[in-house]
């Protein structure tokens, strides 16, 4: 696996399910424009690469260094450079 030349910023946010009520975390990159749009990529362990709004993720608390490391561990196993913010 090649790991990235440049660093990622990526930022964690905890997210619940309306219906469920199931919380999830997910990786909110604020530095990268999903297919040129406004919006923002994103990733979860379900669904992988998405879009984001910015507006969406602003009122998202932040995921703990514990909630989130299983997912950072997933990016950088992908090659991810990440840089938490």
């Amino acid at each position: 696996m090649t790991i990235d030349t440049e660093t990622t910023i990526v930022t964690f946010y905890k997210e619940t399910d309306e219906e469920t009520g199931i919380e999830t975390v997910m990786a909110y990159f604020p530095l990268d424009s999903y297919n040129g749009t406004d919006t923002r990529t994103c990733y979860a362990h379900l669904g992988q690469h998405s879009a984001c709004s910015p507006d969406y993720v602003k009122d998202l608390p932040l995921a703990t260094k514990k909630e989130y490391t299983g997912l950072l561990n997933e990016l950088t196993g992908l090659g991810y450079n990440i840089k938490v913010i």
